[in-house]
């Protein structure tokens, strides 16, 4: 570290003849620089200057603290238990997260994304074993879990139909596409509805072929026929199939 006057150098190299720093942090009261050069003369910085009192920002209620202590519950429990309510806990809120972090820029992006998708699923699904073996033996909250002997076992159900966060999530961003497109037109939400309706439909499709069939199907491929069909045959009725896709 070297002291410069007011200026202080932490991890760098200091010029005391041009008084510049060169990859390091510099303090200059209330201005910080990490990783940059600053001319300490100007107090200029290049490559990013942050202001010091938002470096560590940590703003919080009780509403924060109960939401903390709520979360480390339901971790503890799924932790130690891996009990399938706490997994689809998680898995919810991961998928959930996806869907908001997660954005297309058209439905022609979305239909070409997912009709790549249909034919990925279909192929790790009844062409190899792949999918369904890391499914049924990956313990972690990357699927939801419907038991089918809930009425037997009650909580304690041990016989699991399944349901991966990819079939939630993908579809689910290309839905919420369809509800910006609605509020971008101040219009009803006409297209979001039709599509979360065509996503149930797909969904109970897929788990009556599962039921009938007594094997594992592609969620994907029952689900991308249904939120794109409907959507697009919505469009063609009201003449906007065009306007959708651009």
């Amino acid at each position: 570290m070297e002291d410069t006057g007011s200026e202080s150098c932490i991890c760098g190299m200091v010029y005391k003849g041009s008084e510049s720093c060169i990859c390091g942090m510099v303090d200059t009261g209330s201005e910080s620089c990490i990783c940059g050069m600053v001319d300490t003369g100007s107090e200029s910085c290049i490559c990013g200057m942050v202001d010091k009192g938002k470096l560590m920002n940590y703003n919080f209620d009780y509403k924060d603290l109960i939401n903390l202590a709520l979360c480390g519950v339901f971790g503890a429990w799924y932790l130690f238990q891996k009990h399938w309510i706490a997994n689809n806990i998680f898995g919810l809120a991961f998928a959930l997260n996806g869907i908001e972090f997660l954005q297309l820029n058209t439905v022609m992006t979305g239909c070409i994304l997912l009709g790549g998708l249909f034919f990925y699923d279909i192929f790790w699904v009844f062409g190899t074993n792949v999918m369904v073996t890391v499914a049924k033996s990956f313990e972690a909250p990357i699927k939801l879990v419907f038991p089918q002997d809930l009425l037997e076992n009650g909580l304690e159900a041990n016989n699991f139909a399944m349901l991966g966060l990819g079939d939630i999530v993908i579809p689910g961003i290309f839905i919420a596409l369809l509800l910006r497109y609605d509020v971008s037109k101040k219009k009803s939400n006409t297209y979001f509805y039709t599509g979360f309706i065509a996503y149930l439909l797909g969904l109970l499709m897929t788990i009556g072929v599962m039921h009938f069939f007594k094997h594992a199907q592609p969620a994907l491929l029952y689900l991308v026929p249904a939120c794109i069909g409907l959507p697009l045959f919505v469009a063609l009725l009201k003449g906007e199939v065009k306007q959708i896709l651009l």
